[in-house]
């Protein structure tokens, strides 16, 4: 079988445990991309958050941002696909987050809004350290999230809860969500729910660009570690868990490859991308 495209989580599939890409994984995907393969990132994250390593690979590189709300067919290019969530949507989420005590986190495309740095907030924060000024994503702290949703209504894309309580958050706070509105719930991380708009998840995502970029799903390889991971690993030809992912992932998989730490990227493309 020739894969012609590559998908590819971020955070625990590319970047290793420090949150950098290592170099076997840089290389082994330049090299793929120079044989004609498409190379797609698939990611929980905002494309500001993701764009320092698309340059990486240059300027043709399709995004799937916010776990499939927003797909790029290539840098600096209008979306080919917007998925918004609805303001009273967000209203509820926002009402159900204080009524649990949860910390929260929500996004435009572009701009993350908090009211505290903390969980997933604080990394984007820590990744915005090693960048240039004019590089650094949008973290805006607020007093009044009400406001904040209400100038925003027409552009949200995903809302973020967190708790240490993982079987209260997994068990009781998803419940009440999903029976609270039309939403899509996934987690990036144990501690953390990620909710959209019905509908969206990476494997959406990954159809619609297969769809626009005439590349059968048959034809594709997806690689992820965590549960937003499970519906593009199901979707492709290949799908593909890295070492260290969530159990729960495993069983998706077709192939399981090396950890993160362990360039399981560069493992992959090498076994099914250059040596086939």
């Amino acid at each position: 079988m020739k894969y012609k495209m590559i998908a590819m989580d971020m955070d625990g599939t590319f970047l290793n445990s420090q949150s950098m890409p290592t170099e076997e994984n840089i290389e082994a995907l330049k090299k793929a991309k120079r044989s004609g393969v498409v190379i797609t990132f698939a990611s929980g994250r905002i494309y500001p958050a993701i764009k320092e390593y698309v340059r990486l690979f240059g300027d043709d590189v399709p995004v799937i941002a916010c776990n499939g709300a927003i797909v790029y067919r290539s840098a600096g290019q209008e979306a080919i696909y917007k998925a918004y969530m609805p303001y009273e949507e967000m209203v509820k989420l926002l009402e159900i987050s204080r009524e649990y005590n949860l910390y929260y986190h929500f996004f435009t495309e572009d701009k993350l809004f908090t009211v505290e740095l903390k969980y997933g907030s604080l990394l984007y924060k820590k990744w915005n350290d090693r960048l240039p000024p004019q590089e650094k994503i949008m973290i805006e702290v607020i007093d009044n999230p009400y406001d904040v949703l209400n100038r925003y209504k027409n552009s949200l894309v995903k809302f973020v809860v967190s708790d240490d309580n993982t079987d209260f958050l997994d068990n009781v706070v998803k419940k009440k969500i999903e029976e609270s509105g039309d939403f899509e719930v996934t987690k990036s991380a144990k501690n953390n729910l990620e909710i959209m708009v019905k509908g969206v998840s990476k494997g959406r995502g990954l159809e619609i660009l297969s769809d626009y970029l005439a590349i059968p799903r048959s034809q594709i390889i997806a690689v992820g570690d965590s549960l937003n991971d499970v519906s593009m690993i199901r979707y492709a030809g290949l799908g593909v868990a890295m070492g260290n992912a969530d159990e729960r992932v495993m069983p998706w998989a077709d192939y399981v490859a090396p950890t993160n730490d362990e360039s399981g990227i560069a493992h992959v493309v090498e076994k099914f991308l250059l040596n086939c």
